[in-house]
């Protein structure tokens, strides 16, 4: 049996390719030298500007004339304005006050157009949150440490001055500041207990 493994194991080896070469050795890596900057500025500047010299202006051209407006036929302010019982001036045929010209016109802004029905309920909902800081302010002032809320205090009467300025405006602004006051006021009674 040893000897037919043998045999087997010496056909194996003998199929074999005894001639194959080595690996070459490894060398050193190759070492590399580091910058060197040359002196000078640091960067250059790539591009030039130059420009061309100006175009001198013929003396011959005269100026432009003023434009020409015909006034002949009169002007009427009137144009598209609506009489109504707001503004009995225009209704008797005399000129409307016009408006002085220091007055800046008033801004314009966007926002959302409500309904009757959603202003109402909007108005209802700002009620019920100033209401309810009111409640809630009174509440965390009436007892004795109020001196270390002082600045929360303060920001619960901003909201609060803040949503009635703008709510003739913008009811969902005002909404919305209406409620941080609530909520704000609410934590706070919420602490103090």
């Amino acid at each position: 049996m040893a000897l037919v493994a043998l045999c087997v194991s010496a056909a194996g080896c003998a199929s074999k390719d005894s001639t194959t070469t080595p690996p070459a050795p490894i060398t050193a890596a190759p070492t590399i030298e580091p910058l060197t900057r040359s002196p000078g500025p640091v960067w250059e500047s790539q591009t030039q500007y130059t420009l061309p010299a100006p175009q001198p202006i013929p003396a011959d051209v005269p100026d432009p004339a003023p434009l020409k407006v015909d006034r002949s036929e009169p002007v009427d302010d009137n144009v598209g304005v609506v009489p109504t019982q707001d503004n009995p001036a225009v209704l008797d045929g005399s000129q409307p006050p016009s408006a002085t010209p220091d007055a800046p016109p008033a801004p314009f802004r966007l926002g959302q157009i409500l309904s009757v029905d959603e202003r109402r309920k909007y108005n209802e909902m700002i009620d019920r949150d100033l209401n309810a800081a009111e409640q809630s302010l009174a509440l965390v002032l009436s007892r004795a440490n109020r001196q270390e809320q002082g600045a929360q205090v303060r920001r619960v009467r901003a909201f609060i001055t803040q949503a009635g300025d703008v709510r003739a405006d913008d009811l969902p602004l005002a909404r919305n500041l209406a409620d941080r006051a609530r909520l704000l006021a609410e934590d706070l009674a919420r602490n103090e207990r």
